[in-house]
Formats: structure tokens, C-alpha cells, sequence
């Protein structure tokens, strides 16, 4: 596992702290599954995106397979 530095303002610290103690994790576990959360939301966002504005045609998954000739 990586370690990783963040820099934030007391505010927002403060909130981290609290919701830290309110869940009975660590500052480090709630900020891990509010990236986690946060990831997931960003990911239906792009790929709604791309649905709306493809920069490619699709291909379909079995036709990809066979390109590479993995099927």
C-alpha cells in the first residue's frame, strides 16, 4: 500500500476529523472510501460523456476479442 501526503485547510479538516470520529475510522480510512466514492461517481460522468460526444466508434466487446485473436 502507498502512502500519500494531502495538504487541506482547517475547515476541511476539521469535517475530516469529525466524520472520523462519528464512523470510528481513521482520517486515512475516510478519505480512502470518499476516493473510492468519488472515483466511482467520476466514471459514470465520463462514461456518460463519451456516450453523448464519442471521439471513436464503439466496438463491441466479442469484436475486440477477435481483433486480438482472443476469441
Amino acid at each position: 500500500m502507498n502512502t500519500v501526503s494531502v495538504r487541506m485547510d482547517d475547515e476541511l479538516n476539521s469535517e475530516l476529523e469529525a466524520i472520523a470520529r462519528e464512523t470510528h475510522q481513521s482520517k486515512s480510512a475516510v478519505i480512502k472510501k470518499a476516493l473510492e466514492f468519488y472515483f466511482d461517481h467520476i466514471d459514470g460522468v465520463i462514461a456518460e460523456e463519451r456516450l453523448k460526444h464519442p471521439v471513436a466508434p464503439l466496438t463491441a466487446h466479442e469484436d475486440l476479442l477477435r481483433e486480438y485473436g482472443l476469441l
